[in-house]
């Protein structure tokens, strides 16, 4: 997938989270596309016509997330649709908090 590609996807996840992009995210220091005080957020894009997640792509946001204290989010688009994949604590912390519960 372009790097255009790519970038379009984290444009547009910026946009609707406000979470800011990160300079040079990957091609420097490894860093996630997106981050704020409070989240960090890796955005791939692939030409596949279903969800499948990179490993290694998950476990350096991750880490990167437990090193700043922050919680992380991997979002993949690809042929089937857009997909998020998150720690279960913090999907029930955010699951409990739309349905104030």
């Amino acid at each position: 997938m372009s790097r255009e590609v790519g970038d379009k996807l984290e444009q547009d996840v910026s946009n609707r989270l406000g979470v800011n992009k990160t300079t040079n995210s990957g091609a420097k220091f490894g860093n996630a596309d997106l981050a704020n005080t409070k989240v960090v957020i890796e955005c791939k894009v692939k030409s596949i016509p279903r969800l499948k997640p990179e490993w290694k792509e998950i476990e350096r946001i991750i880490k990167q997330a437990t090193d700043t204290g922050r919680e992380w989010v991997y979002i993949q688009e690809n042929l089937a649709g857009r997909f998020a994949i998150v720690d279960f604590n913090f999907f029930e912390e955010m699951f409990n908090k739309y349905y104030e519960r």
